[in-house]
Formats: C-alpha cells, sequence, structure tokens
C-alpha cells in the first residue's frame, strides 16, 4: 500500500477472496495506521470503503454445507456523514436477499463519521447450495457522492461444524436375512466440516478447510440369545 496516501485501489485479483461488483473491479483499501482521514480501523490495521469510484458492492463465494446456519458479522462507518449500506446473502446465478441484522428491524445499515456500528446476524444455507455469496452493498452515501462512503471492517462469515454419518453393513447376503453364527461385517463413517471462516481484517484474506472424515470399521458374529433369567450350571 502506498505510505503516502494511506489509501489505494486494488485491482480484485490483488485482495485475496474478495471481489467487486464496480465496472472497473476495483477494491479500495485503507491504511489505518496512518492519520490520513483520523479514522482508526475497527480491527487490524486496515479497512475498506465501498464506494472507491462508484456505489459498488464487496462480495466473496464460499462452499457451503446445506442446511448450516452462517453466522455473520460486520463493522460499518460513515466516511463524511451518515452512509448506508445492507449484507446482502444468497446463491450467486440467484438473487442475493438483503439480511436483517439481529435485534434489528431493517436491513439498511446506517452510521455516521464519528463511530464504528457493528451487527451480526444468521442465515441458513438452503437445500442444493453449495456456494453462497456474502455480499458488504452500498446503498447510499452522505451528500450523495458516489466516489466516497460506506467503511467495512472485521467482517466474517462463520458456520460450526455439521456432522453427517452413514453406515453399511456387509453378510448374510441370501433373501433368509441374518441367522445364528454369520459374520457381518459393518463401517460407520462420519464426515464433518471443519469451521468455513472468512475475514476482512488486516489482510482482507478468506480461509475455509475441506471436509475431514472418518471411519470406524468392525465387525460381530450373531449369537443365539440367552433367555432372560436363566443360568447356566456349573
Amino acid at each position: 500500500m502506498s505510505s503516502d496516501k494511506g489509501w489505494q485501489d486494488f485491482p480484485e485479483g490483488a485482495v485475496p477472496g474478495w471481489r467487486a461488483s464496480a465496472t472497473d473491479h476495483l477494491i479500495e483499501i485503507r491504511n489505518g495506521q496512518l492519520r490520513y482521514g483520523k479514522v482508526p480501523p475497527d480491527s487490524g490495521k486496515q479497512y475498506a470503503e465501498l464506494n472507491a469510484n462508484e456505489p459498488s458492492s464487496l462480495y466473496q463465494d464460499v462452499r457451503t454445507i446445506p442446511g448450516s446456519v452462517m453466522r455473520w458479522k460486520i463493522a460499518h462507518r460513515g466516511r463524511q456523514g451518515v452512509d448506508v449500506m445492507r449484507v446482502r446473502i444468497g446463491a450467486p446465478t440467484g438473487e442475493l436477499v438483503a439480511q436483517v441484522p439481529e435485534k434489528a428491524k431493517s436491513p439498511d445499515l446506517a452510521d455516521g463519521k464519528t463511530a464504528w456500528g457493528h451487527y451480526e446476524g444468521f442465515y441458513t444455507v438452503p437445500e442444493g447450495q453449495t456456494v453462497t455469496r456474502f455480499a458488504a452493498a452500498s446503498v447510499s452515501t452522505f451528500g450523495n457522492d458516489p466516489r466516497r462512503g460506506n467503511l467495512v471492517d472485521s467482517l466474517s462469515f462463520v458456520t460450526g461444524p455439521v456432522v453427517s454419518v452413514t453406515k453399511t453393513v456387509a453378510g448374510a447376503q441370501d433373501q433368509r436375512g441374518v441367522a445364528v453364527g454369520d459374520e457381518l461385517t459393518y463401517t460407520v463413517k462420519a464426515v464433518w466440516p471443519a469451521p468455513v471462516l472468512s475475514s476482512c481484517r488486516s489482510s482482507c484474506t478468506s480461509r475455509w478447510a475441506e471436509p475431514t472424515s472418518g471411519s470406524a470399521p468392525g465387525s460381530a458374529r450373531v449369537r443365539r440369545p440367552t433367555p432372560s433369567g436363566l443360568r447356566s450350571r456349573a
């Protein structure tokens, strides 16, 4: 980053994991360690501005597990006055839905220039949606200036583990079912994803882990049950 200006527009390919909806596909990153603009970051050393050269959305696509519940968080601040943005989530090929934060009645995140506002909420991944787009979208800026406004930081999307368990049993292949003396081989397999974590903090990076699986094979021989209450003689 250019240390003399304190801010710089980067091609979206230079900011890992993130994309911009702007026609120039530029992402503006600001160095919060400098006194330029006198705006300290909410966390880390840097933050982004949604209105770099035009109203824009900063977004990323992450792999998700259908049915899992995602928790999102974001810090938002106006630059010259009250700016408004929304968090929009959905399938990359469909319409993104504006999210209403917890304890709020509107999806509009409106904040002035004196402090960071903090918001969070939950999103349930629909059936069949294995990739989900999370977007921080500009709605309006103070004075309707398209090139200035909507500072964002501490943006994160997290999901807890979702465990899927399957079992298979081999043995007694004919139609007579299971009989005394048969040996059955069983395998129990559990698949659980590591938590998905994407963040825009000091370096605006994105990371997630591949699903992890484990299996436990074993076998058992079918025995004739002993009638309850009976004891064998010595």
